[in-house]
């Protein structure tokens, strides 16, 4: 998960991608105030948390690709930087919102995720794969572009990792970060990993040698509490076209502006920036 909330949006939208598509299915009336609007939010305890995690676990598969060895007490140090680069950022939309848990509390939870027994075990599973641009480099931020016919945008993405699996195959990781495990069936409904593996089909590598991943890192009240859920969607062709209809039918709405508000949202809480004008 790459963070590029403070990057200026234009309208109508240039390109889409998985978070902005999901938004939309899921709000509309949030995705016309942050994407036509121009709404900005302020950015949350779990997305300062998630960025810097996930800066950390690149940092540490680009030196197992170098043939580095890095141990819990440097992944933890690692962290500690990434978090400050990430309170280092600009904040147009105002001070980060730290929740009733604190930067304090969060930023624990990073650090004992970063240090974890079971974090360095699954990053150490991981055999990254060449860049598809440059087979000397790992394949990690690999920036994909899907484009869908009866689409005038491209969309685009950043795959975290791309690794080597089990007999021959791609396997496209998608790590997350989260308090609570993902309940059963959530990996099939995200659109990040299915927009992935379309960029990739229409890229010509076979969908029979690619294969998806969630890794959803939990933390714990200590090192020793967290652990790493991994899932697979099992996406096949047919989910593949699936979802290059709903990207089609996202655009249509778009072009119609058409943006209906969802009460019944996670999203729809005090934090929305809309909440002062929703019936949620």
């Amino acid at each position: 998960m790459t963070d590029r909330s403070n990057e200026k949006r234009a309208y109508p939208p240039d390109h889409l991608s998985p978070s902005s598509v999901g938004l939309l299915t899921d709000c509309g009336r949030l995705w016309e105030l942050k994407y036509k609007t121009g709404v900005q939010e302020r950015r949350s305890d779990a997305l300062v948390l998630g960025s810097a995690f996930d800066a950390t676990c690149e940092w540490f598969l680009r030196q197992k690709w170098a043939g580095v060895w890095v141990t819990g007490e440097q992944m933890g140090l690692r962290f500690g930087t990434e978090w400050d680069a990430q309170l280092a950022r600009p904040d147009p939309a105002g001070p980060i919102d730290w929740g009733t848990r604190g930067e304090t509390s969060a930023f624990e939870d990073g650090l004992h995720l970063a240090t974890s027994p079971a974090t360095l075990a699954a990053l150490r599973s991981i055999k990254p794969a060449p860049h598809p641009d440059n087979p000397d480099a790992p394949g990690l931020q690999v920036h994909v572009q899907v484009n869908v016919p009866g689409v005038s945008v491209p969309v685009i993405g950043w795959i975290d990792c791309l690794a080597e699996g089990p007999g021959g195959t791609t396997v496209v990781i998608d790590f997350k970060t989260a308090r609570r495990a993902w309940a059963r069936g959530r990996e099939r409904k995200e659109l990040q990993a299915r927009i992935y593996l379309a960029a990739l089909w229409q890229a010509g590598t076979p969908i029979a040698s690619l294969r998806s991943a969630y890794w959803v890192f939990l933390p714990g009240l200590t090192p020793e509490g967290c652990r790493v859920q991994k899932l697979d969607p099992l996406l096949d062709e047919r989910d593949i076209l699936l979802t290059l209809d709903l990207l089609r039918r996202s655009w249509r709405q778009i072009e119609a502006g058409t943006f209906v508000p969802n009460s019944h949202s996670f999203r729809c809480n005090e934090r929305c920036p809309g909440w002062s004008g929703c019936f949620g």
